[in-house]
């Protein structure tokens, strides 16, 4: 049997989403893209009974981010499976604030879109190893 490596894919170049509104800028995780990509790959796990299945999927997570920062309205747009959409949201409801979205010389609440892929990935271990 092929030995598998669960992995969390992240390529965040352009993947958050603000969602079109009426701000100047749109609100970023503190440190930007790099710092979010961190982020999640420190706090994402994979989890024990999806590995276990096989179970892979993109699962797309929106959520607002307030006039202040704090993450919120937190709601799955695209599902996966039930064990990747609980973790997806496990990990966005445990996130620091962002940099809220700006109109003017104002701070203002924004949604956000985050597309998160579980995806299981061959070691490249032999047959007949575990």
């Amino acid at each position: 049997m092929r030995h598998l490596v669960a992995c969390i894919l992240l390529s965040l170049s352009g993947t958050v989403y603000a969602q079109s509104g009426s701000y100047d800028k749109a609100p970023q995780y503190p440190g930007g893209n790099e710092a979010l990509q961190r982020y999640l790959t420190e706090k994402l796990v994979y989890p024990e009974k999806a590995k276990q299945k096989s179970i892979e999927g993109q699962v797309m997570v929106g959520f607002t981010v307030n006039d202040k920062g704090k993450v919120g309205d937190i709601r799955i747009l695209q599902h996966a499976h039930a064990l990747l959409d609980s973790e997806a949201v496990r990990v966005v409801r445990a996130m620091p604030r962002w940099q809220p979205a700006t109109k003017g010389k104002n701070t203002v609440a924004a949604p956000v879109a985050l597309p998160l892929t579980f995806k299981m990935h061959s070691s490249g271990g032999s047959a007949g190893r575990k």
